[in-house]
């Protein structure tokens, strides 16, 4: 009878503790929303070029959001729910695009500051995990059926991200500190996809 008492209190509280982080990632995800588009949460602006098809030099400049908690933190694991359920609870692919275009950009924010602090393993990981999310937010966006000012926005956004990106990388490329193979290869997928996003949206201009 113990027994049974102990377990019914224990999942009792493992359901009120799933309802409550849902509750408060839901609540997040609002506030994040707002934040987002008012421009608050992104104060940290990568600078780079990009050669035009015509062989023209166009520069640029993508703001990252502020990174807060980072992958060495011990409740980091905390903030990758947080952000799994921002973009499980966002409905329609143009909003789940946009949290997923986040969610890689807060990533890479946390690589720029980790590989600059020559903790390159981790920066690397945090790296990769942002690319890999920046593709799923290119694929939901893609998904969208009905071509918008909204939409061709977003799609601008991901092509200017991805070479924010590659920006990073190339700044921290001479560190000692990085796994060669594992940052050239990285490299070279994101240089491959950023060349496709850059033709596709050389197409998009002319729409």
């Amino acid at each position: 009878m113990r027994i049974s008492k102990v377990v019914y209190i224990a999942l009792y509280l493992f359901f009120g503790m799933v309802i409550l982080v849902v509750s408060v990632a839901r609540a997040g995800l609002e506030i994040m929303a707002v934040e987002d588009n008012d421009h608050a949460l992104r104060n940290d602006p990568i600078r780079f070029e990009i050669v035009n098809s015509d062989g023209e030099k166009e520069e640029f400049s993508y703001k990252l959001p502020e990174p807060g908690m980072l992958p060495t933190n011990p409740f980091y694991g905390f903030k990758k729910i947080r952000d799994y359920l921002w973009i499980k609870f966002s409905s329609g692919n143009i909003k789940k695009a946009k949290v997923q275009l986040l969610v890689a950009d807060k990533r890479m924010s946390e690589a720029k500051n980790l590989l600059a602090d020559n903790k390159g393993k981790v920066g690397l990981d945090a790296s990769q995990e942002a690319f890999d999310t920046l593709k799923l937010a290119e694929r939901s966006i893609s998904e969208v059926e009905e071509k918008t000012d909204e939409t061709k926005e977003i799609h601008s956004q991901i092509f200017k991200a991805g070479f924010a990106y590659m920006a990073i990388l190339k700044e921290s490329g001479e560190s000692f500190e990085l796994d060669a193979e594992k940052y050239n290869q990285l490299f070279k997928n994101l240089d491959e996809w950023n060349q496709e996003q850059k033709n596709k949206e050389e197409e998009r201009r002319y729409e």
